[in-house]
């Protein structure tokens, strides 16, 4: 997204997954962020996607705006930083879990 010929948001559209996605730090909260997630499900829906999906990082503020856009959390997702034995079983869930969201 450009403004005035500057780079004012990114993102990146992968089939039906948003990623990336993100707002010059002195444009967010002014509006931008939502016109410009609605351009991108907008877009994914012209190319015949059904439904838009897309991960957040747990507490990140943006997924207030995502739910206020119509997202609702499909799944609880885990990356895995840490390589463990394939016979290790973990003795609670992990507390970095993020929401996959749907749209």
């Amino acid at each position: 997204m450009l403004i005035d010929s500057d780079i004012a948001a990114v993102g990146i559209i992968d089939g039906v997954e948003l990623s990336h996605v993100s707002v010059r730090l002195d444009l967010q909260s002014r509006g931008y962020g939502r016109a410009f997630i609605s351009f991108l499900v907008n877009e994914i829906v012209r190319r015949g996607g059904e439904i838009v999906t897309l991960g957040v990082v747990k507490g990140n503020p943006a997924i207030k705006l995502y739910k206020s856009l119509g997202f609702k959390a499909k799944s609880l997702n885990h990356w895995v930083t840490k390589y463990y034995k394939p016979d290790t079983r973990l003795s609670r869930p992990p507390s970095d879990i993020y929401p996959q969201m749907t749209h």
